[in-house]
């Protein structure tokens, strides 16, 4: 989808796919943009670096508690494994860390495992 855009497009259609419209609730569209983003972002499109960590901090930051628990199941975590197995990876790797050492103690503990299951799924 995204990685058929024209080189120039690129960070603007990502960021777009972040944005809510201005018809819709943000609070209920927040999460499948930004999972939608960063399955965009697996497919290697030619973005650039600032554009990628905003998406994949925007990603990193709907990680809630019941993410990391068992198998791999929601489409969070899914996403999650595609950018690590993509081009992106160390680009999430930083994100990750980051999310994980600037939170709060909640926010650290709710990270923790959802890097535990993408980095051991690989």
């Amino acid at each position: 989808m995204v990685s058929d855009c024209n080189d120039d497009e690129v960070d603007a259609v990502l960021l777009a796919i972040l944005q809510p419209g201005p018809a819709e609730d943000g609070a209920e569209t927040k999460r499948p943009r930004a999972v939608l983003a960063a399955q965009c972002l697996a497919e290697e499109p030619n973005v650039s670096e600032d554009t990628a960590t905003e998406v994949l901090q925007r990603f990193l930051a709907l990680i809630d508690n019941n993410a990391g628990q068992g198998e791999i199941q929601s489409n969070l975590e899914t996403a999650a494994l595609e950018v690590w197995q993509s081009i992106w990876n160390e680009t999430l790797r930083t994100c990750l860390l980051e999310a994980f050492c600037d939170s709060s103690e909640t926010a650290a503990t709710n990270v923790a495992p959802t890097v535990r299951k993408v980095v051991h799924s690989v």
